[in-house]
This record gives structure tokens, sequence and C-alpha cells, in this order.
């Protein structure tokens, strides 16, 4: 049973993980990619 719970914990701290990279991955890119448009296509 004790073997069981901590399988169970590694696949939740797994999906956190994933989470907290795929989160990092698109606020990063939030940030970068509308400066990355204007530098193309300067609005001023």
């Amino acid at each position: 049973m004790y073997n069981n719970d901590w399988e169970q914990l590694n696949k939740t701290r797994k999906q956190l993980v994933l989470l907290g990279i795929i989160g990092t991955i698109l606020l990063v890119a939030g940030l970068i990619l509308p400066i990355v448009f204007m530098a193309k296509h300067p609005l001023f």
C-alpha cells in the first residue's frame, strides 16, 4: 500500500512539473511573441 501511494505521489509530482514547464513556456512565449511581432511589424 505504501508503495502504491508513493507511485501515485510520483505521478502527481511529474504532472505538476510538466504543468509548471508548460506554464513557464507559455508565460515566456506571451512575453516574447508580442515583442518579436512589434519588431517585425512596427506599428509606429
